[in-house]
Formats: structure tokens, sequence, C-alpha cells
């Protein structure tokens, strides 16, 4: 995922490059979340659904995707400036 969002990244219009990378990694991370530990995941029956989990799951999901999505846009952006 980190590569496909440095691809996403560097495939932007460049008026889309003054944004704050950690936004974008935070968005990117909060997207991750709900795209996979709240539909497919559950969809493909490998975890429970939404609302069957406890919020403490919920949360700390939530937590692990936007940490992961601030590193990748932190990485990114120091990447971005040595090249």
């Amino acid at each position: 995922m980190g590569t496909v969002y440095g691809l996403m990244r560097e495939a932007a219009p460049e008026a889309l490059h003054d944004f704050d990378p950690l936004f974008g990694g935070t968005a990117f991370g909060t997207a991750l979340f709900a795209g996979g530990d709240e539909f497919a995941v559950p969809a493909l029956g490998l975890l429970k659904k939404p609302l069957e989990s406890p919020a403490s799951e919920q949360s700390y999901g939530l937590i692990s995707h936007l940490i992961c999505g601030v590193t990748l846009g932190a990485i990114q952006q120091i990447i971005r400036k040595r090249v």
C-alpha cells in the first residue's frame, strides 16, 4: 500500500503537490481503513462485520491506519525533498 500511495501522490496533478503530505497520508490511511477493515475484509468473511465488532477493535484499526498513513506521508515528503 505504501507503493500505491507513493505512485498516487506522484501521479497527482502538480497543484495537489502543494498540499501537506501528512494530510494526504492521513486521508489515505482513513480510506484504507474504510475500504479494507470496514468493507473488503468482512465481505471476504475474514473478520466480523463492523457493527458486530466492539468499538475498541474499530478504534484500534482506525488509529493503526492513521499512523500508517502519516508515516507514509512523512516518508514520501523526505524522499521528495532529497530527489
